[in-house]
């Protein structure tokens, strides 16, 4: 079998002296494939290694929204009721609404917002403070409705 031949000097692969190229040269900021699942968009980095962007979640709304990710995967899921006896059952939710610690955790982030809080602003006052804070603590760990 032949081995690879890339007559670009500027490639990361270039064969000094060959003469005949076989299309397999890797420059920098061409397309490769690093191999990995978990990443897209894959680019031959000016070290001359293969690197993608980490996929996943990357609207902040949803329940799996991921930091790390760089490039949306179409995976995110979203807040709904997951109480099989709720009378607003979701079978698309991907985590119950308003009930879990990570949501918690998120209002006490945005204490203090004014203006666009998202859905931190469990009252509609544009605003994130003690009644929002309360309204959710009431809810916390309680079924859907």
């Amino acid at each position: 079998m032949k081995s690879p031949v890339c007559t670009d000097p500027a490639a990361c692969n270039y064969t000094p002296g060959a003469d005949t190229n076989d299309s397999t040269c890797q420059v920098p900021g061409g397309p490769c494939d690093d191999g990995l699942d978990t990443t897209g968009n894959d680019t031959v980095q000016a070290d001359c290694t293969c690197a993608g962007l980490e996929l996943g979640c990357t609207d902040e709304a949803a329940c799996n929204y991921a930091l790390s990710a760089l490039l949306d995967d179409g995976s995110c899921t979203y807040p709904g009721c997951t109480d099989l006896v709720g009378i607003n059952y979701d079978p698309t939710a991907g985590c119950d609404n308003w009930r879990l610690v990570p949501d918690l955790l998120l209002l006490i982030g945005n204490y203090s917002c004014m203006g666009d809080c998202g859905t931190t602003d469990l009252n509609g006052d544009s605003s994130v403070d003690a009644a929002d804070l309360l309204t959710f603590l009431g809810l916390f760990g309680t079924a859907c409705e």
